[in-house]
């Protein structure tokens, strides 16, 4: 392992390449653009693990630390042999768990669960959203059962979140979405979430829910309408 540092990370890996370190800047660039602002300095590990039958189909591959522990993610060489990743898939990767480095460090924010892992992965583009249609063929989670992250996690709803997240940045801006996250707590149910919800919005959840169903219908192809 080798270890490199800019002004605003440090990073362990095996990787050294220019190609490696650019993925790792411009996972750092498109957070700072999204949120106008840095963190503090901060430790990023990149982890190559032999393959095995266990590990290749875990889905955890990374995880955002906080504070002094280190951002870690698995590498483009183990990702591309588990996943078929290409180097811009480990960008978004890394995009995604610093994106949560970033909601910590200036909000806090860790629910609603579906906005953290949705913003997340919608600032980390790790679903084009001409896919999301395919929430409606796997099955409609409804936004309470992805309120408290043991809830969220026990699914896995990831793409329930990034879709529903890259819906809510049509209908509001930046500004007003990292409102309602200075003023999310972590203890608020998800019936206070939701008068938070729409006191910021000026819209309801199930306002939100609606315009998302709608635009899952209309962006399904044709095929699988039937």
């Amino acid at each position: 392992m080798s270890t490199w540092s800019t002004k605003n990370y440090r990073v362990e890996s095996a990787d050294t390449s220019v190609h490696f370190q650019e993925c790792i800047s411009n996972a750092y660039a498109r957070n700072v653009e999204y949120f106008e602002k840095d963190i503090p300095f901060f430790s990023i590990v990149v982890e190559e693990p032999p393959v095995t039958a266990e590990n290749a189909n875990s889905w955890l591959i990374g995880t955002p630390g906080y504070g002094s522990s280190p951002l870690t993610v698995k590498g483009p060489r183990f990702l591309e042999k588990t996943r078929k990743y290409i180097l811009k898939d480990f960008e978004n990767l890394v995009t995604h768990e610093m994106c949560h480095r970033f909601q910590l460090a200036h909000f806090d924010f860790t629910t609603p669960c579906w906005l953290y892992e949705g913003m997340a992965g919608h600032v980390g583009e790790q679903t084009p959203a001409d896919r999301y249609w395919w929430v409606l063929e796997r099955g409609i989670n409804e936004l309470a059962e992805l309120h408290r992250p043991a809830q969220f996690y026990a699914l896995g709803d990831y793409i329930g979140a990034f879709s529903i997240a890259y819906v809510l940045h049509t209908l509001s801006d930046k500004k007003t979405i990292m409102k309602f996250m200075s003023q999310s707590t972590r203890a608020d149910d998800f019936e206070e979430s939701s008068k938070t919800f729409e006191n910021v919005f000026s819209f309801s959840i199930d306002s939100l829910c609606e315009r998302w169903l709608s635009y899952l219908e209309s962006s399904r192809p044709e095929r699988s309408k039937t």
